[in-house]
C-alpha cells in the first residue's frame, strides 16, 4: 500500500474542487497533499456532461459563486467578452468564461494531476487511517476523508420511464410531442430543446410557475437569514426550514418570459397548476392524466422534478454514518460545526450538510462555505468565524 494521504476527497466535482482550490490557495504545497477519486478521472466531468447535456450558455449563480477562493476572479477577469455576463440585475456568467476560470484555476492551483480515476467500493476506519478500496483493486489510505459527491435522490413521477434525475432530449426528432413535467428552470430549458429540435413541448406543472432569480433567495447566503437559521437547535426543523426556503422549481425573470411568448405563439402547450395524477410510458407513446381530468397523449415523457440529498442513495456516505453512529434526520447527517461525521475524521460537503449549512448547501455557494470551514479546520482555523455565510465576505453582486 502507497504511503498515506493527508485529505481524500471523494467525488471531483465543483464541491471537491472549491474545497482543494481552498487550501491551495492557503499553502500551495496542499496540490501535493490530496487526492481526488472520481470514476471520470479528472476534475468536473458530471458538471460538464449535465452543462452539455442541457446545452446551457449562462450559469443561473451570481458571478461571484464559482470555485475560485477570490469570489471576483470572473468579473474582473480582463477577457471578458460581450456576451459572458448578463445584463442589469443579478450578472450571470457565461459557461465559457465560467469554464475558462476553472480551467485556470485548476492549473494555477497544481491540481491538474491530483484526481485519479476509479469508483470506490469501500471504506474502512483502520487505527487513524481511512482505507479506501477501488473498484480495479487499488487501496488508497487516508487521515482525513471528505465526502464530496453531493449525490442526490430523483423524485420522478410513477410511470415516466427515466431513471436519472434530468433526461436527455437531444434526440427529439422533428413533430415530437414531448410532455415536459415540472415547474423549474431545467423544465423550461428541456421545453427549449424540444423547440429547437422542431419538436412541441408540453410543459405540465403542480403549481403556477414561480418566477425567482435563483432557486435561492440571495438571504440565504449570508447573515440576513442564516443568522435566524443558527440559531435553530432542533436538526429536523433545520431541515424543514431549508427546503421550504427552497420551496419548488423556480424559473429566472428572462427564462420565464421567454417561455410565455412561447406558450402565446402556440409553440409551446402549457399546463400551469395542474399536477400529473399519473403517467403511462409504452414503447410507442405515452400518456398523461392530469388532475383536472384531462388526458395528454404524446411520443414520449420526461420528467424534470427535483430532487433531494439522501444519504441512503451514497453507499459510502450510507456506510460511514452508520459506522459512527452519525444522527440522521430527514435522510441527511447531523454533522459538527467542522462538517464532521462527529468524532471522526470524515468531512461532509454538498447537500448533505444541509443541517448546517442550510437550503444553499448543495449549491456554489454552500460549496464555498463548506470549503471554507473544512479548510480552516485541516489547517487549524475557527470554522464558523472563516464560514462566509456566517461573517461579513460578499456573497452576491447586484448591480444597478
Amino acid at each position: 500500500m502507497a504511503p498515506p494521504i493527508e485529505v481524500l476527497i471523494l467525488g471531483a466535482g465543483p464541491h471537491a474542487l472549491t474545497l482543494a482550490a481552498e487550501l491551495c490557495d492557503r499553502d500551495p504545497a496542499w496540490g501535493q497533499r490530496l487526492v481526488a477519486v472520481d470514476p471520470a478521472g479528472c476534475w468536473m466531468n458530471d458538471w460538464n456532461a449535465r452543462f452539455d447535456q442541457l446545452e446551457i450558455t449562462h450559469l443561473r449563480s451570481p458571478t461571484v459563486h464559482h470555485p475560485h477562493p477570490d469570489p471576483h476572479a470572473i468579473s474582473r477577469r480582463r477577457d471578458l467578452q460581450r456576451n459572458d455576463l448578463t445584463p442589469g440585475g443579478y450578472q450571470r456568467p457565461s459557461r465559457r468564461v465560467f469554464d475558462l476560470t476553472v480551467e485556470e484555476l485548476i492549473e494555477s492551483s497544481g491540481l491538474n494531476d491530483s484526481v485519479i480515476g476509479g469508483r470506490v467500493q469501500d471504506v474502512r476506519s483502520d487505527g487513524d487511517l481511512w482505507v479506501t478500496h477501488l473498484d480495479d483493486g487499488r487501496t488508497l489510505s487516508a487521515e482525513h476523508l471528505v465526502l464530496a459527491t453531493n449525490r442526490r435522490r430523483a423524485t420522478i413521477p410513477t410511470g415516466v420511464r427515466q431513471t436519472a434525475a434530468i433526461p436527455d432530449v437531444r434526440d427529439v426528432t422533428a413533430g415530437e410531442r414531448v410532455v415536459v413535467i415540472g415547474g423549474g428552470l431545467t423544465a423550461v430549458q428541456l421545453a427549449d430543446q424540444v423547440l429547437t429540435r422542431d419538436g412541441f413541448p408540453i410543459m405540465v406543472t403542480r403549481r403556477t410557475l414561480v418566477e425567482r432569480h435563483f432557486d435561492v433567495d440571495p438571504g440565504w447566503m449570508g447573515p440576513k437569514y442564516l443568522d435566524g437559521f443558527e440559531r435553530i437547535a432542533d436538526p429536523t426543523e433545520r431541515v424543514l426550514t431549508a427546503r421550504s426556503a427552497r420551496g419548488g422549481g423556480t424559473v429566472p425573470p428572462g427564462d420565464l418570459e421567454r417561455l410565455r411568448r412561447e406558450v402565446e405563439s402556440g409553440r409551446v402547450e402549457l399546463h400551469e397548476g395542474n399536477p400529473v395524477e399519473r403517467a403511462e410510458t409504452t414503447d410507442t407513446g405515452a400518456c398523461v392524466h392530469l388532475a383536472d381530468g384531462r388526458m395528454i397523449r404524446a411520443d414520449r415523457v420526461v420528467a424534470a422534478t427535483g430532487s433531494l440529498p439522501s444519504v441512503d442513495d451514497d453507499p459510502i456516505a450510507s456506510q460511514l454514518v452508520t459506522a459512527s453512529e452519525t444522527d440522521v434526520v430527514c435522510d441527511v447527517p447531523v454533522l459538527d460545526d467542522h462538517l464532521r461525521l462527529p468524532g471522526t475524521t470524515v468531512y461532509v460537503t454538498g447537500g448533505l450538510a444541509t443541517v448546517q449549512l442550510g437550503p444553499a448547501a448543495g449549491n456554489l455557494a454552500g460549496a464555498r462555505r463548506s470549503a471554507k470551514r473544512i479548510a480552516a479546520s485541516l489547517c487549524g482555523g475557527t470554522p464558523m468565524i472563516e464560514d462566509p455565510g456566517t461573517s461579513s465576505e460578499v456573497t452576491a453582486t447586484r448591480l444597478g
